[in-house]
């Protein structure tokens, strides 16, 4: 739900000396109120008690696809390089083995 624009009704400056309008007070006060109990309520929706975003807020989905992006290119670094690597140590090790069996 978002939160409603805190518009002043009254303007006070042109009360008379020491006239004062009760009702429109509690009118600004109350309007006031309504948008600073929504923002409290939109905050905790967002962020714990601790400060951190509350749990499961952030996902894959609200992520930004250029962010998302970036993430995949610094997580993945080079896995082709060490793919390959992997490959020809495993390959190594094949032949490795089969010519300690053939020596035996």
């Amino acid at each position: 739900m978002q939160v409603p624009t805190y518009t002043r009704r009254k303007d006070f400056t042109q009360d008379d000396g020491d006239q004062t309008d009760h009702a429109a007070l509690n009118a600004e006060f109350d309007a006031a109120s309504v948008s600073i109990q929504r923002l409290r309520s939109n905050l905790a929706l967002l962020q714990r008690d601790d400060g951190a975003l509350q749990d499961g807020l952030v996902n894959a989905d609200t992520l930004h696809p250029a962010f998302k992006a970036e993430l995949i290119k610094q997580l993945s670094g080079n896995i082709d390089g060490k793919l390959n690597e992997a490959q020809a140590a495993a390959s190594a090790a094949t032949t490795a083995a089969k010519t300690a069996k053939s020596a035996e």
